[in-house]
């Protein structure tokens, strides 16, 4: 079966109206100068379809680069390639482009031309929160489901593939060596497909492009990834000398510890929260662990807390609106989970019908073959046949040509006595006239053949 190439489909995330206007050519001054405006906020460069922009050159690879607008800046990065990709003559893997820039690759030059709208201010009024513009303001964390593996992602755009030097690497034959790209758009993450094979799924929704928000879940071949935007908590707020009860050493709960990791992806730490509550005996109480759910113990915790605990309970109430905010989100991830789970099961039986269809394709080419088979032979005994009949018409076609030159001689000798008896025809003839007019010479009597015999006998 012929494998098709992929096809990149068109993003539904548009450019906002102050992004960037970014145009390149490539060839300037030359015949072949192109130019093209760059309204998506990634546009693939590579040697062949399905890449945005073309070019032909032998150095160049099928998924070479990418230019990205995030909004605010336009962004280069190189996907690792081997000839590499050159801006101002100096080779880059992750840089910011401006206007007039050369981006030099393979043996194409590419002017930039950048352009800021007119409503916009110089530092293009973007409010940005950060000084690096090729990192993300606070790391994007992928955690492969189900195992201890996670990235923290800083750069603001990395390669996700099967490439060694790729910054996420999955290695299985369904991921393509390039496979898709996570960069930062606006204030958040985002994932770009590069025309993979397999394609890229968010929350079980195939898609080209999309934005990442903190427990999406994004699906490249056969490997889920949880996406974890690492927002602030608000158990970083809680003060280190705040009292947690009669254990006054008991710490803080953190963001993230470096030996459970975030709980779902979501920044929160189960094994500090517990701490907490199991720190947390307020006087002449139960023990927190003991009390009602947590959305009715919140109240009492705080009531029983005062004054010791007044800023804790007002902590803990924020953790407990912020846990039940979850559970929505916990059950989209379910949801999506299970939306993958019943798509898996029915490609699965799909490619079961599918392996069952081509064996029975298999058989049905396999005697088709074998008729064929057949078939050939017939023909060559044809071909056997015939080149018998050709040989024994040749030599009759030649026996009948030597008799043809018989023939032809034999009829030339007989025109040749034709002439002959002809010729002689016309000398009897002429003997014969001269005889009939002949004179005696003695009387000079006309001499009659009669009486010339009769004188005879």
């Amino acid at each position: 079966m012929r494998a098709e190439t992929p096809q990149l489909q068109e993003p539904a995330v548009g450019l906002p109206a102050t992004a960037p206007q970014v145009r390149i050519t490539a060839g300037v001054g030359s015949a072949g100068q192109k130019t093209w405006n760059l309204r998506r906020p990634v546009t693939l460069i590579g040697s062949s379809r399905p890449a945005h922009i073309v070019l032909h050159d032998r150095e160049i690879a099928k998924a070479h680069c990418v230019i990205i607008n995030t909004g605010t800046e336009v962004l280069i990065k190189d996907l690792n390639t081997q000839a590499g990709t050159f801006c101002n003559r100096n080779r880059v893997e992750l840089a910011v482009l401006t206007d007039g820039d050369l981006v030099t690759i393979g043996e194409n030059n590419i002017q930039v031309a950048i352009q800021l709208p007119e409503d916009a201010a110089n530092d293009s009024n973007c409010g940005m929160q950060f000084v690096d513009p090729v990192k993300f303001a606070r790391p994007v964390v992928l955690r492969l489901i189900h195992t201890d593996t996670s990235w923290n992602v800083e750069d603001a755009v990395v390669l996700i593939g099967r490439l060694d030097e790729a910054s996420i690497r999955l290695d299985h034959d369904d991921v393509s060596s390039r496979h898709a790209v996570l960069f930062r758009f606006a204030d958040g993450p985002a994932v770009f497909d590069l025309g993979s094979r397999a394609g890229i799924w968010v929350n079980g929704k195939r898609t080209s492009m999309s934005t990442l928000a903190d427990g999406d879940c994004l699906t490249v071949g056969p490997f889920g990834l949880s996406v974890a935007c690492a927002e602030r908590s608000p158990l970083e707020e809680i003060p280190a000398a705040s009292p947690l009860g009669p254990d006054s050493s008991a710490r803080p709960a953190t963001v993230a510890s470096e030996a459970g990791g975030p709980r779902n992806g979501h920044g929160v730490n189960s094994p500090d929260v517990a701490a907490i509550m199991d720190n947390f005996e307020p006087p002449g109480s139960a023990p927190l662990a003991a009390a009602p759910p947590i959305s009715a113990a919140a109240p009492e915790c705080s009531k029983a807390a005062q004054p010791n605990g007044h800023g804790l309970d007002t902590n803990l109430e924020q953790v407990w609106d912020k846990l039940n905010a979850w559970d929505p989100q916990v059950e989209t991830e379910r949801a999506a989970k299970a939306q993958i789970e019943a798509d898996l099961t029915a490609r699965i039986a799909e490619l079961d019908a599918r392996e069952t269809g081509l064996e029975a394709r298999d058989g049905a080419l396999r005697g088709q073959l074998h008729d064929v088979t057949r078939f050939h032979e017939q023909v060559l005994e044809r071909e056997r046949d015939l080149a018998r009949a050709r040989a024994e018409l040749q030599t009759a076609n030649d026996a009948l040509s030597e008799s043809q030159r018989i023939f032809e001689a034999k009829e030339a000798e007989l025109a040749q006595l034709a002439a002959e008896v002809h010729r002689r025809e016309n000398a009897l003839a002429q003997r014969w006239t001269r005889i009939r007019s002949a004179t005696c010479p003695h009387c000079g009597n006309p001499t009659n053949l009669q009486n010339l015999m009769g004188e005879g006998s």
